[in-house]
């Protein structure tokens, strides 16, 4: 009796890597998208502030680049006069990261069965 093992998993290790850094890439536009909607709107300044950008292997989401103040900043946590509108941890703590990174992996994974 000989017995036979298949197996892809080298295959499917050998693309994890790219499917994470597209699950985080994804992520980040998503909270990025999402902090934009919810960001106070009075010029429209701040909205149109949004920068997403790739860090080594970590992605940044950021609000206030090229402003000339902090509003940015004081919107998220507010000020000594001004009480606090988050729009950032709002739109961190609704996205999961973990979520995205599953459903790629779970996807890669059945892609890759062995029938």
């Amino acid at each position: 009796m000989t017995v036979t093992f298949k197996s892809n998993l080298r295959k499917i290790a050998s693309q994890i890597e790219r499917e994470l850094s597209e699950a985080l890439r994804e992520t980040a536009n998503d909270i990025g998208e999402l902090a934009q909607q919810l960001a106070p709107e009075d010029t429209g300044d701040l909205k149109a502030s949004k920068a997403v950008y790739q860090e080594g292997t970590g992605w940044i989401v950021s609000f206030g680049r090229g402003l000339p103040d902090i509003r940015a900043i004081a919107q998220e946590y507010g000020t000594n006069t001004q009480p606090a509108q988050p729009y950032l941890t709002p739109a961190v703590e609704q996205i999961d990261p973990l979520f995205r990174a599953k459903a790629r992996i779970a996807a890669l994974i059945a892609k890759n069965r062995v029938a």
